[in-house]
């Protein structure tokens, strides 16, 4: 080829690429004004939203489905009594002085006489019970609480002041103090005449603060 003949081939050629560029602009630009005109009518219309994103999800759906798939579900409640681990049935006596002073002792004390209080100081509450059982604590100001048998204080000692175990208000005294049984039920009566039937489960509390169940007024 001379010269001349060899410059027109390669603007030809040149020539093509660029008419080639030239299309893929414009196919880009067509492309891209589509996309442009369906994210207006989709940011202007909810329901044309909402099944574009199920379209999607449809489409992820059919190419990452997998038969091991997680399950996206509520949680079901748990109840936090049957997180805590079984706890060995051993017969204890659990006792309660008029000061408040708490301890639970191995096995049924069946003599008492020789339990020792601190001075000034004397028996209120014997209860022959269990390990695995709780109590619940019936205050004065109408709330109740419940205690574990197996979290109190060893009868090494004189045991230790209720309230460091729950959250007995300031000048609130114990005025029962009984076996739970979520299936029982407790009597509620004021000086005054009036009681009511309660079940001890929806009066058991597992908090330090317990729950009012009473509300008394003054006097």
């Amino acid at each position: 080829l001379s010269e001349r003949q060899a410059e027109a081939v390669l603007n030809l050629r040149l020539r093509n690429l660029r008419k080639l560029e030239e299309m893929e602009l414009k196919n880009e630009k067509k492309a891209l004004i589509a996309e442009r005109r369906e994210l207006r009518a989709l940011l202007g219309d909810e329901g044309l939203r909402r099944a574009k994103l199920k379209s999607e999800m449809e489409e992820a759906r059919v190419a990452f489905a997998d038969p091991r798939r997680t399950r996206i579900a509520e949680a079901p409640a748990i109840d936090p009594v049957l997180l805590e681990q079984p706890v060995e049935r051993v017969a204890m006596t659990v006792i309660c002085s008029k000061k408040g002073w708490i301890r639970a002792l191995r096995g049924h004390q069946a003599d008492t006489s020789d339990i020792r209080y601190k001075d000034g100081d004397g028996e209120r509450f014997i209860i022959h019970t269990n390990s695995a059982d709780r109590l619940l604590a019936i205050a004065d100001d109408g709330r109740v609480y419940l205690l574990a048998v197996d979290k109190l204080p060893s009868g090494r000692g004189m045991g230790e002041p209720v309230s460091l175990i729950i959250d007995l208000g300031k000048g609130v005294d114990l005025l029962a103090l009984l076996i739970h049984d979520p299936a029982g039920k407790v009597i509620f009566a004021t000086r005054d005449g009036r009681g009511f039937l309660a079940e001890e489960k929806e009066i058991a509390a597992q908090t330090r603060s317990g729950k009012q169940v009473v509300n008394l007024g003054k006097g």
